[in-house]
């Protein structure tokens, strides 16, 4: 009769799983179809999503491309959430790395491009890679990058001694019904287990914790490489390449399999089941050192397993984001160094944005204008615009015209209290780096808001002038903004000259936001103060002393 029970209590076990699957399948599906084209509202946890490239970066002593100063300059964490509609941990990790390395070539944006348009038309061929791309979402998933990145630890020399607590648990717990005192024997080796997960377990958390999710990497690759093996290309290809990097792992597939066949990752109950039996035991810790030798011999064909979902994943977020856009265009990209031409370019994820004509041609121009007018959201707009254009091959603009650049920017400088440095200093330092990258052959992109605006009036116009000047030479372009008009007789016919304006009202100050040529001929500091309700005695006077002081010069 126990037989049946058990037997029973299996069966139900199977159904339950199998159904519960099957419903959350199909429940998953409608909710891809009606998000198409929508922003996620998701947990942005960026130690995960910037994992990939750091230790990218770190493993390959390489620069980035988009360096963290001009990350932070345009905003581009807010950015990324908008951009975001993947379906897992690691569409997030390669999203991120493509943002954080625009390409210099045209055929990789070709290639996605023509990645993004198939998906934005083919809406069953989508939705069945999301709910397969939506199975790599654990927790542990997201330290993958840690298995193929970062540097192993060395095997134990007795590694063979962490078989040792599990084998004597089963033990016990096949003695039990014949021998009760074996009771005992567990809650020793559960003391056992204590002692190893907090020693040496902790230590290596970091890469015995995705093992599992490679299990459910390896896994996805092959469902998702065999629904895409008779695609048209280029998805044929990339299916094609997962089912060949999966044969190249056919060992290490096998005997992570068999592990992490066993941990659910979707159900709770399941979970705290799994993670009950992973702490009785050592499930991770004898996969980890049982499986080291293999994964180390097999890391680059996990790296290729990992690129490509996570390439699949980047392009289904980017076709969503484009099918919400009003307004997009491809960019022609010319070989003439300094150009950057731009109808109707607008800032793709301002609320009411308001577009703007730009035309740049072996020049550089300097923006003058009214505090909140609009200077700094139109260099944001053309920085967020060139790495939309050199990573996804699409702007927010009606025509556009570029070249291939590196992007730096100058905008948000702070006093730095911990490192003892003013906010003039950590602008002269950042400026610096800007000199140096004008000294190598890459065509550079300069962004400048408001240049040496933490020092005395003569000191940073004379500094100003003769940095944007060392900046613009025969291969780069700088867009500066400044509120030092004095820069306008200073600076060559190498500079264009534009302008945003206000509107003065009696109890108002208004916008356009619009860029038009010519230097400014209006100023609105004192005009806020008034509005704000500064005493009247107070502005009159600071108008006429600012009259006085324009006088003079």
């Amino acid at each position: 009769m126990t037989a049946i029970y058990i037997f029973a209590a299996a069966l139900f076990i199977i159904a339950y799983i199998s159904t519960s699957k099957i419903r959350k399948r199909r429940e998953r599906a409608q909710v891809f179809k009606g998000n198409w084209g929508l922003p996620t509202d998701k947990d942005w946890n960026w130690s995960y999503i910037r994992l990939y490239h750091d230790l990218w970066i770190e493993s390959t002593k390489s620069e980035r491309i988009i360096d963290d100063d001009t990350w932070d300059d345009l905003n581009m964490n807010s950015v990324f959430t908008v951009l975001d509609r993947t379906s897992s941990i690691v569409g997030q990790q390669y999203l991120y790395e493509i943002l954080r390395r625009p390409v210099l070539k045209i055929e990789e944006l070709d290639r996605r491009e023509e990645f993004t348009s198939i998906l934005q038309d083919n809406e069953k061929l989508r939705v069945d890679l999301q709910l397969e791309l939506s199975e790599l979402n654990t927790k542990k998933i997201g330290y993958l990058p840690n298995l193929f990145l970062n540097v192993l630890p060395e095997q134990p020399r007795l590694f063979g001694f962490f078989l040792l607590p599990p084998l004597f648990t089963l033990a016990c717990i096949i003695l039990t019904p014949f021998y009760p005192p074996a009771l005992l024997g567990i809650v020793v080796i559960t003391f056992v287990n204590y002692i190893i997960q907090y020693t040496y377990t902790n230590k290596i958390y970091y890469f015995t914790a995705p093992l599992f999710g490679l299990g459910k990497l390896l896994k996805s690759a092959g469902k998702i490489g065999k629904r895409l093996k008779n695609e048209e290309e280029p998805f044929q290809k990339a299916g094609k390449d997962l089912l060949q990097s999966l044969a190249s792992v056919k060992k290490l597939r096998k005997l992570i399999s068999n592990f992490s066949s066993m941990n659910s990752g979707g159900d709770e109950i399941l979970e705290m089941i799994y993670e009950s039996l992973n702490y009785i035991f050592l499930l991770e810790v004898n996969l980890y050192v049982w499986s080291l030798k293999t994964i180390r011999s097999n890391r680059k064909e996990i790296q290729r397993l990992f690129e490509i979902v996570g390439y699949l994943d980047s392009m289904i977020s980017i076709a969503s984001f484009k099918e919400s856009l009003p307004i997009s265009c491809k960019p022609t990209f010319t070989d003439d160094e300094k150009t950057i031409s731009y109808k109707s370019i607008y800032h793709p994820f301002l609320e009411d944005p308001v577009p703007n004509d730009i035309h740049i041609k072996n020049k550089s121009i300097l923006i003058t204008g009214s505090n909140m007018a609009g200077k700094s959201t139109f260099l944001k707009t053309i920085g967020i615009n060139q790495i939309l254009s050199q990573t996804f091959y699409f702007c927010c603009a009606s025509e556009a015209t570029l070249s291939f650049s590196r992007l730096i920017t100058s905008m948000r400088r702070e006093d730095d209290i911990t490192a003892g440095k003013s906010y003039y200093l950590t602008e002269v330092e950042r400026i610096k780096e800007l000199l140096n990258h004008a000294q190598t052959d890459v065509h550079n992109v300069f962004l400048i808001d408001e240049i040496f605006r933490g020092t005395n009036t003569v000191e940073r116009v004379a500094a100003s002038r003769e940095v944007l000047m060392y900046l613009n030479n025969h291969k780069d372009i700088v867009i500066a903004s400044t509120h030092d008009l004095e820069l306008l007789d200073l600076l060559d016919g190498g500079f264009e000259f534009y302008h945003f304006r206000e509107f003065v009202h009696d109890d108002s100050l208004d916008f356009d936001y619009k860029i038009r040529e010519g230097a400014t001929s209006t100023r609105n500091a004192i005009a806020i103060l008034r509005l704000n309700g500064y005493p009247e005695s107070l502005v009159k006077n600071a108008m006429d002393l600012s009259n006085e002081l324009d006088n003079k010069n």
